[in-house]
């Protein structure tokens, strides 16, 4: 944490950042895991079902949920299954998770749209004057 808020390892630090390194004690700790594990989970959702359209997916008490738009089908057992080996996969990548501020909320919703990523693009449009963050 940087000055109150959670910020990724990648952030610059200036003189008189009060930092605290988050432990697995913390509380802080679980929202942040939680958090990165959804987005890790709707990525091997996109690689295993390109067609996946990724909707909301909040972190709540006691873990997350994510809801997923695939047209034709709804998810079965054996696609769980796939499903958690391919983020077993993509936490072996190693793959930095970086949290960045969307500099034209406008071209990231135009992004969005042309990517076919609709609920995306109505979620940012629904929360354009928040200055929302993505991970």
């Amino acid at each position: 944490m940087i000055n109150g808020e959670i910020r990724d390892l990648y952030t610059e630090l200036h003189d008189g950042d009060k930092v605290k390194i988050l432990t697995a004690d913390d509380a802080e700790s679980y929202e942040l895991l939680r958090h990165s594990t959804a987005h890790v989970m709707a990525q091997a959702v996109q690689r295993l079902f390109p067609e996946a359209k990724i909707a909301i997916g909040p972190t709540i008490e006691d873990g997350f949920y994510y809801d997923f738009y695939v047209p034709d089908r709804a998810f079965s057992t054996e696609d769980l299954s796939q499903i958690e080996a391919e983020m077993r996969k993509i936490v072996a990548e190693n793959q930095q998770i970086v949290r960045y501020n969307i500099p034209d909320v406008n071209k990231q919703l135009g992004e969005f749209k042309d990517q076919g990523e609709v609920f995306k693009a109505e979620l940012l449009d629904q929360f354009k004057n928040d200055a929302p963050t993505l991970y």
